[in-house]
């Protein structure tokens, strides 16, 4: 076989000299962990570093004062803006009769312009604790005489200023009984508080003898009830003349507990005669005839009696006999049995409750009608 005749071998690639493929590159996440930290860490180091040079320097140039800080706050230094002033020297106040009678201490508030004397001008009295006691004009004599600063939280003379002059408490008023006083109302609102009430209140006494206004400065507890009762005991009180009027403390007590003995027990309001009650039904004529006692009727007799009742919660009457005349004829039967026919109203005309209230009931019976 010739060798020449053999067709020639294709060569085979070199498995050893093929170049390898690239992985895809990959980040590994602990590295870039690593690197954040790093990142905050210098973040961290390098805001250190400039908040310590800033406060090196302010200590450096040294810090405002406090004053300096309030007066930079303030909120504007126009003429629009009173300042609140300590005087530097106040005389004592001279109290009044009112002042003294009062057993609370009071108050006046004042705006002025304080001068480059300082001195006060310009008074102007813009609020009183209470009116008519003198507080508002010894406040005004006080400021006029006082000493007062020229320079204020960054402000010089003249500039508007304002201050409050408080004033002690009194040793209180004279009690002085009074002449003639109504007994308080025991309504259902003040026999709800289960206890006795003392309302203290100072009246004004005009020269004749009258109580013109009344105010009230202390209660024991808390009742705008008792509070109006006590108010109204004591405009209708009297007391003694003297010519040139005072004031003069007085003391309203309910005795609730003495009244309220049992529980549920019906309280005892005012004395009043039938024509105050306002009553919502009354008997009528052919009541009074169907009533009207059989014997004394034949034997043409008339009849008066007189019943003490008191208005239940039901607004009905609860009545007794006080006074029949004549006697034994059946009148005071017949009165009872018509007095069920009433209906009182809720109320009074001055808002007071009628329940409670105790009625006089005249009633007369006439066989010639």
């Amino acid at each position: 076989m010739d060798v020449s005749d053999t067709p020639p071998e294709t060569p085979k690639p070199d498995a050893a000299r093929a170049p390898a493929a690239r992985p895809p590159f990959k980040l590994d996440r602990r590295v870039l962990a690593g690197a954040i930290v790093v990142l905050a860490a210098l973040l961290v180091i390098g805001v250190l570093v400039y908040l310590n040079a800033r406060s090196g320097r302010d200590l450096a140039n040294g810090a405002p004062d406090e004053q300096a800080q309030v007066d930079e706050e303030w909120p504007g230094l126009g003429d629009q803006n009173r300042l609140h002033v300590r005087p530097l020297t106040m005389p004592r106040p001279r109290p009044t009769p009112g002042m003294l009678a009062s057993i609370l201490s009071g108050y006046a508030d004042a705006e002025f312009t304080i001068g480059a004397d300082g001195k006060a001008g310009n008074i102007r009295i813009v609020r009183e604790s209470a009116p008519d006691i003198g507080y508002g004009a010894e406040a005004r004599r006080m400021i006029a005489a006082a000493t007062w600063p020229t320079d204020w939280r960054g402000r010089s003379a003249p500039f508007d200023a304002s201050y409050r002059v408080i004033f002690p408490p009194g040793r209180g008023p004279s009690e002085i009984e009074p002449l003639a006083i109504a007994s308080p109302n025991l309504t259902p609102e003040i026999m709800a508080l289960r206890r006795d009430v003392a309302v203290t209140l100072l009246v004004h006494v005009t020269p004749e003898g009258l109580v013109d206004s009344a105010r009230v400065i202390d209660q024991d507890v808390e009742s705008s009830a008792a509070a109006a009762e006590a108010m109204r005991v004591a405009l209708g009180a009297r007391y003694p003349a003297n010519g040139a009027g005072y004031e003069t403390q007085l003391v309203v007590r309910f005795n609730v507990t003495a009244a309220q003995t049992a529980e549920g027990e019906l309280p005892r309001g005012p004395s009043v005669s039938y024509a105050d009650v306002p009553f919502s039904q009354r008997p009528s004529a052919s009541d009074y005839s169907r009533y009207y006692p059989r014997r004394a009727r034949y034997n043409n007799i008339d009849g008066r009696v007189t019943l003490a009742c008191i208005v239940q919660r039901n607004l009905r009457l609860d009545c007794s006999v006080a006074e029949e005349n004549p006697p034994g004829q059946g009148f005071g039967e017949a009165a009872l049995r018509i007095a069920r026919r009433f209906r009182a109203q809720s109320q009074f005309p001055d808002g007071r409750s009628t329940v409670g209230a105790q009625v006089s009931m005249p009633m007369a019976f006439r066989a010639a009608e």
